[in-house]
């Protein structure tokens, strides 16, 4: 998916939530998160990104585009939820729905899997990140957001 989106000319840097400050977005034209779903809701680390930035995202009034992918063993929905919530009210634009990838996200990405059905899993959820990052570089490059 990298070589894919960097041979179209997009930019793109990975970010861990330990990572994440108020200015690592200051030059971003986009986000997207990335969270998997315990117990009903965004990960801690996910949580905390947003409980050290909330106030100076908001107060920034970033309006960023924004996206994002839910790992869910079985349902992602509340992280989906929590997260619409959270970008809402820090001024992110959420610019399309939220990708849920349902099962063990090994599943989805390891590439040691034998079973047809897990195999054309992660096949899905291959093409469906890409899509997504494809569709919100094409948008920002059409200048939608």
């Amino acid at each position: 998916m990298s070589d894919h989106l960097t041979s179209i000319g997009a930019y793109f840097e990975v970010v861990t939530a330990d990572q994440c400050r108020a200015d690592t977005l200051s030059s971003a034209d986009g986000i997207i998160f990335a969270t998997p779903e315990n117990f009903g809701s965004m990960s801690g680390a996910m949580k905390s990104v947003f409980d050290r930035n909330y106030y100076e995202w908001s107060g920034q009034k970033l309006a960023l585009p924004c996206a994002f992918w839910v790992a869910a063993s079985t349902d992602g929905q509340n992280t989906a939820i929590q997260l619409e919530k959270l970008c809402k009210a820090v001024g992110f634009k959420m610019i399309v729905e939220p990708v849920i990838f349902k099962g063990r996200l090994s599943d989805h990405w390891s590439q040691s899997i034998s079973s047809d059905r897990l195999t054309n899993n992660r096949i899905k959820a291959t093409e469906q990140a890409q899509l997504l990052s494809e569709g919100f570089y094409t948008a920002l490059e059409m200048g939608l957001y």
